[in-house]
């Protein structure tokens, strides 16, 4: 039995090991404000604890790959600090112990070895000195040249060449390109080291396959989709969706890209094209629900659920209530990953937005043709019709859609588990 926000669900077991397995789990975002990276996690170790009977969690949260750190000066204690006070930030320099380069590997691993890496590298190796292996749980990491990507990667690499672990790449997207290409040869150097890597959509494959051609890597569904494979599933109550009962409405969230400058004309009607959009689509349906949970989607969907006069789904509820929102919804409209993943499972038509990555790209292509190309948020005046027109569409095809987009959740499931059985081989190897 293993425990998730969703109760307690039975596994079935592959192998049986002679004494328990400590996994380490690197970037654990069960500690993030977000619906969609929360389940991410959850359901990854769920994957995981399905396939190593015994296997247990040391997790390093995902705020250790984010944190700033600051080197204090003499009068101050010279200690390094990630506490964010403007004393610190005024008067102290940035301390981040990492590889600039990939060159930079050797001589930063020397530097972490020899406990001068600073506040991560020593929460990390007295971690790792207690576990069997490392699994990288790459959501929300490797999009860009950022400080998160490069720690994790870094710390992998380390965990395979100096102290001879398994480590695991898994349950994320790999984007790369020319701009700025600091992190490919990162990505490359890393996924020649470690255990085994994997995805989680067609484009990320095609992309490590493009950079590092001589790794081999898979691609498994993201573990979200592995919840549409359990009979049963446990929710919590809500009160809002007990308001919903038998009214029809449908669903809205942002994309990760800006959307929306403010705009009303003289008589005070908000001239937004994401104001447009809402209204367009509430001649389908009357009743919208526009969701948020973090960052700045907060106040832009407040307020424009207050202007077109739509219901507001915020951030005082818990991800396990979107499946039966999204169950219950005519359609919905999201540029989030974990948004669209969750409305497949539910069998609820979608209609997808583009974000900062290709991950939705691959996401429709997994998905394909049950959804169709993802739309340009930040150029949708020209789409309302088009966008109106294919929720009508999905209205009408009723049953038929929801079912196959359930059958195809539970499909996509079944191959996200996948990344377990990549884990538990290379553990036994």
């Amino acid at each position: 039995m293993y425990q998730t926000a969703h109760g307690s669900v039975s596994g079935s077991y592959k192998v049986t090991y002679p004494f328990m397995k400590k996994i380490l789990f690197l970037n654990d975002t069960t500690d993030h404000d977000n619906w969609g990276s929360v389940a991410n996690a959850e359901w990854l170790k769920a994957i995981i604890q399905d396939t190593i009977p015994g296997v247990t969690f040391n997790s390093v949260l995902s705020h250790w790959t984010t944190d700033r750190f600051y080197q204090l000066p003499w009068w101050l204690g010279s200690g390094i600090e990630n506490r964010k006070r403007k004393i610190i930030s005024h008067f102290s320099k940035p301390f981040s112990f990492l590889p600039v380069v990939a060159d930079d590997f050797e001589r930063v691993a020397d530097e972490w070895c020899a406990g001068r890496g600073g506040p991560f590298a020593q929460e990390y190796i007295s971690k790792l000195n207690q576990s069997d292996a490392v699994v990288f749980n790459a959501e929300g990491s490797t999009y860009k040249n950022n400080v998160s990507a490069v720690r994790c990667l870094f710390a992998i690499w380390l965990t395979v060449t100096r102290f001879k672990k398994p480590a695991f790449f898994t349950n994320g997207s790999v984007t790369l390109t020319y701009v700025l290409p600091v992190l490919n040869a990162m990505v490359q150097r890393t996924f020649r080291e470690i255990t085994g890597v994997s995805v989680r959509e067609p484009c990320s494959l095609e992309t490590v396959q493009k950079w590092a051609p001589d790794v081999k890597a898979a691609m498994y569904p993201d573990s979200v989709f592995y919840s549409a494979t359990k009979d049963k599933t446990i929710y919590i109550s809500d009160d809002f969706l007990n308001r919903l009962k038998n009214k029809k409405y449908f669903c809205f969230s942002l994309s990760m890209l800006n959307t929306r400058i403010r705009g009303y004309n003289n008589a005070g009607i908000e001239t937004t094209a994401l104001y447009d959009l809402i209204k367009s689509l509430q001649k389908l349906v009357p009743v919208a629900v526009l969701m948020a949970k973090d960052g700045l989607d907060l106040p832009i969907m407040r307020d424009l659920a207050r202007s077109t006069g739509s219901l507001f789904f915020g951030p005082e509820h818990h991800y396990t209530t979107l499946v039966p929102l999204f169950q219950n919804a005519q359609f919905m409209i999201s540029g989030r990953y974990h948004h669209l993943i969750m409305a497949a499972n539910s069998g609820c038509p979608a209609i997808p937005l583009r974000t900062t990555s290709h991950k939705i790209d691959g996401l429709c292509r997994l998905l394909y043709p049950l959804i169709g190309e993802p739309f340009d948020p930040t150029w949708l005046r020209p789409e309302l019709d088009k966008i109106t027109d294919i929720a009508r569409d999905a209205m009408a095809a009723g049953d038929d859609l929801r079912c196959r987009l359930r059958d195809k959740s539970v499909e996509c499931g079944k191959m996200a588990a996948g990344a377990g059985e990549m884990i538990r081989k290379g553990i036994a190897n």
